[in-house]
């Protein structure tokens, strides 16, 4: 859905300054288009100019440059990085089993989101260049030609899967995977002639 944002535009010499009128949502790409420019002493004017971002994300757990880390040699669109980055923060809060502090962020949660976004982003771009160049082989679930060119991509991929589950694992059991919390602890004497006491311990749920 396109919205229109209001603004106000100050020129200074050859710079121009564009003052958006009221609130930008975040999480959002806008495109600004500048046209119909003349030059003050002549009648040259500027080519229509079209400039594209995107506002904030949020929530955002990573910087991108902590995403581009990893996947920094397979030319991922930063936008692109960006908004998998949102979504896995999201996938992130969602799964987890305690709260979240926004301003001190476990470690095992940073880890998640910059394996999630990464594998997400490369996935997605992997599978978009598929029918263009007419490849076929095998990448998870999908067949397409040419595996070879696409080898280096997939190594990667492989590596990121691998640390994304372990960091799965780590959300959803707040970073103490493999633990196991007693619910509650009976103390009972099983037998008297045995004249010894044995602990019961009930298991209320694995972490």
């Amino acid at each position: 859905m396109r919205k229109s944002v209001e603004f106000d535009v100050k020129i200074y010499d050859n710079k121009i300054e564009i003052i958006p009128l009221e609130e930008v949502d975040g999480n959002h790409n806008y495109e600004i288009t500048i046209e119909d420019i003349q030059a003050k002493n002549s009648n040259r004017s500027l080519e229509r100019i079209k400039y594209n971002f995107t506002t904030e994300m949020y929530p955002c757990f990573v910087s991108l440059e902590s995403v581009k880390s990893l996947v920094e040699d397979l030319g991922l669109d930063d936008n692109l990085l960006l908004y998998y980055i949102r979504e896995a923060s999201e996938e992130a809060e969602y799964r987890s089993s305690c709260p979240i502090d926004y301003d001190k962020l476990p470690f095992w949660v940073r880890q998640y989101v910059r394996y999630k976004a990464a594998y997400d982003a490369l996935f997605r771009t992997m599978l978009s260049n598929v029918p263009e160049a007419g490849y076929s082989g095998t990448l998870a679930d999908i067949t397409f030609n040419n595996p070879s060119s696409q080898a280096s991509a997939k190594s990667v991929l492989n590596e990121l899967k691998g640390e994304l589950d372990k960091w799965k694992q780590e959300v959803e059991n707040c970073g103490q995977y493999g633990y196991a919390e007693p619910r509650r602890t009976i103390h009972h004497i099983r037998n008297r002639n045995h004249g010894h006491h044995v602990n019961l311990t009930t298991i209320g749920r694995l972490r």
